[in-house]
């Protein structure tokens, strides 16, 4: 069985591998706990995505915002894989 470190590691390599390095910015974990029923790990990770605005009459970017997003990955504490990737709020 993997241990929470070994959970966060997978779920966060995973998150980056499915959305890129371009997409996920400032990776990190807000939670985790073990679901000993269905015998996985799930790790909440909190990203930004760079989020550019309509460009203004003058033709430049009026600003610039990342937009925080969560997700909720489900790792299997026996396998050691990533089973399934759900949008979480926080």
């Amino acid at each position: 069985m993997i241990d929470a470190k070994q959970a966060v590691k997978i779920a966060s390599e995973h998150l980056v591998e499915v959305l890129g390095r371009d997409l996920a910015k400032n990776v990190l974990v807000q939670e985790f706990e073990l679901d000993e029923k269905s015998a996985h790990w799930l790790v909440t990770i909190g990203f930004e995505i760079p989020e550019l605005r309509d460009q203004s009459s003058l033709g430049f970017i009026a600003s610039e915002r990342p937009d925080r997003q969560f997700k909720c990955m489900h790792v299997d504490a026996e396998r050691g894989i990533v089973t399934a990737m759900k949008t979480s709020k926080l």
